[in-house]
C-alpha cells in the first residue's frame, strides 16, 4: 500500500462508533478510534467476501491478526487446529460441505 492511501484508511475509521454485523446477523456499535493496521485490513477483508469461520494455529508471524480476532467477538469464528497442516485439510473440508 502506497504512503499516500494510507491516511484515507485511518480517517474512514476515526468515526467514534461504527455498526458491524455479527454472525449471526445482529448489528453492534464497535469503537473505531484506533487507526487499521494489516491484521485488521485482513479480517475485515475476509468479512467482506463472506467468510464467517476460519481456520488457524497461532504463531509468532501471526499474532497480531490473533490480538484483532479477539476484538472482533462474534463477527468471525476461529478453529484452533493441532498443526498448520490440519488448518488446511480441515478448511478444505469445510468448504467442501458447506458450499
Amino acid at each position: 500500500m502506497s504512503s499516500a492511501r494510507a491516511p484515507v484508511l485511518i480517517e474512514k475509521l476515526k468515526a467514534d462508533t461504527i455498526k458491524v454485523p455479527t454472525v449471526t446477523g445482529e448489528q453492534v456499535a464497535v469503537p473505531s478510534t484506533e487507526p487499521m493496521r494489516g491484521a485488521r485490513i485482513l479480517l475485515e477483508c475476509l468479512l467482506k467476501e463472506g467468510a464467517d469461520t476460519i481456520f488457524g494455529y497461532p504463531g509468532g508471524a501471526i499474532l497480531h491478526v490473533y490480538d484483532e480476532l479477539a476484538k472482533m467477538k462474534g463477527r468471525i469464528r476461529h478453529v484452533l487446529v493441532r498443526h498448520e497442516q490440519g488448518a488446511v485439510h480441515a478448511a478444505e473440508g469445510f468448504a467442501r460441505s458447506t458450499g
